[in-house]
């Protein structure tokens, strides 16, 4: 199934990232594979398991994307869907990477400076920290690792209304 065109991901960082975060947390962790390189792609293991990052567990969860879809619609919606940019964020947002992920959602260039204005504050180069370490997940284990420090940027993004 492709991505419904009436359906859109949250426009807030922290919406966009804990949607992101649950849609994770609910997939099937014997049909898909926390891989923070792939967007949403199937393995080259020959068995039926599919590879997502946090884009692609949103691609999967919310957007309704079958595991079976070829691996270039992904690039494809990516590129041109309705929540192309989105995905793109949810990507600057595994690395703490949150200017750019503003920046991504074309948003206005004095909420890109509150954004800015945010990766700066000593709670965040903490977090930021802490990102860098577990930004790079390859199995469940990495995954389950990394949780909660997204649930913590999460809540950081929603106290500054970002």
């Amino acid at each position: 199934m492709t991505q419904p065109a009436t359906h859109t991901l949250p426009d807030t960082l922290a919406d966009l990232l804990e949607v992101a975060v649950n849609d994770m947390n609910s997939l099937d962790r014997d049909r898909y594979l926390p891989n923070s390189l792939m967007w949403h792609s199937g393995t080259d293991r020959g068995d039926s398991v599919c590879e997502v990052c946090l884009g692609g567990a949103a691609l999967a969860g919310s957007l309704g994307m079958d595991r079976s879809t070829p691996n270039g619609t992904a690039d494809t919606i990516i590129r041109f869907g309705l929540n192309g940019n989105k995905i793109r964020a949810l990507d600057a947002l595994r690395c703490g990477d949150i200017r750019t992920a503003a920046y991504t959602l074309n948003w206005h260039p004095d909420s890109i400076a509150l954004a800015q204005a945010f990766e700066q504050r000593e709670e965040m180069w903490e977090l930021r920290s802490d990102l860098a370490a577990v930004s790079s997940f390859y199995t469940w284990e990495h995954w389950d690792n990394a949780e909660p420090r997204y649930r913590r940027l999460i809540d950081l993004l929603r106290t500054h209304n970002l």
